[in-house]
């Protein structure tokens, strides 16, 4: 199987953290960059949406990174990364879609504000307004589906869900103190101890030193 994804792709980079921490990485799933870029008509031609990720499985290319998720898990059981728990399930992909709907389209608007000769003050204002309330909801789905501490969002293991937080606030901590939040949990003190901890696991770590590395070469940081 081929992965094609990008470094700085937080979707993608939610399929590679499975797929470390599955052992996959090079041992059933090769990584690769979309064959002619992801406008390219031969990626096209594989993947209708032009996105990333998408997992070329041979006969077919998988797109989205939670259909991805979904399927790497049942192809490939062995280290699961889905609870057996049908009520901690239903939390990992309650905590899967809140990031796809909520935090990622709530976020989407400040990205064009990071250039302060540009900055519209006021949107930058509304727009951090609207994350804090996002925050807020998830602290409380946080907390209602059991976590108290630590490193892991559902129960005491690695889950789909870390694998669609973590990269998802990687780009919170990393955008938000530009735009003058420091820090940028400043307020939700349960969001700043899960990311803290999480970020520090290993497959964790390793996704978001790539992406950091692909933001700074962005940047020109």
């Amino acid at each position: 199987m081929k992965l094609y994804q990008g470094a700085l792709s937080p979707f993608a980079a939610r399929v590679r953290m499975q797929v470390y921490a599955k052992g996959l990485d090079g041992n059933g799933i090769e990584l690769a960059e979309a064959p002619g870029g992801t406008s390219s008509p031969e990626y096209k031609a594989m993947n209708p949406t032009g996105k990333i990720p998408a997992l070329d499985i041979g006969k077919r290319v998988i797109p989205e990174s939670e259909v991805i998720c979904e399927y790497i898990e049942d192809v490939f059981p062995a280290n699961p990364l889905r609870p057996s728990d049908p009520e901690q399930r239903a939390q990992v992909r309650l905590l899967s879609r809140f990031v796809d709907l909520y935090l990622y389209p709530r976020m989407s608007p400040l990205y064009t504000q990071l250039d302060p000769s540009t900055r519209d003050t006021a949107a930058v204002t509304a727009g951090l307004k609207t994350l804090d309330e996002t925050f807020d909801m998830f602290e409380r789905l946080l907390k209602d589906g059991g976590y108290r501490s630590g490193a892991f969002a559902v129960g005491n293991s690695l889950t789909l869900a870390d694998c669609a937080v973590v990269p998802g606030f990687f780009f919170v901590s990393a955008l938000l103190p530009r735009l003058g939040r420091t820090p940028a949990f400043a307020g939700f003190d349960t969001l700043a101890e899960y990311y803290g901890a999480a970020s520090k696991q290993p497959v964790a770590a390793r996704v978001t030193g790539e992406m950091g590395k692909a933001l700074a070469a962005m940047l020109g940081a």
